[in-house]
């Protein structure tokens, strides 16, 4: 069976400065590249690629939890710790 080499999780984001800035100075990730209303990033396996989405509803407030990303890491409290 072929070894998954990598995930990819799209997500859609209010502000996608500030979702960047979360995603690079507070959890590590590196950006790869940025286009128009994009931003795509990266750290180890896994990819993201935030998508500018100013209208979208905040999962907070979003009745369907049909679906779900689970990312396995290592130390998930040092994770943690690092981003406080």
């Amino acid at each position: 069976m072929s070894e998954i080499l990598t995930s990819t999780f799209v997500l859609a984001v209010n502000d996608l400065e500030a979702s960047k800035r979360f995603y690079l100075e507070k959890l590590g990730f590196a950006e790869d590249f940025s286009v128009d209303g994009w931003a795509f990033l990266s750290r180890g396996a896994c990819k993201l690629r935030l998508a500018h989405c100013p209208d979208a509803m905040p999962m907070s407030e979003n009745p369907d939890h049909s679906w779900f990303a689970y990312l396995h890491v290592r130390d998930a409290a040092g994770l943690y710790e690092g981003s406080c």
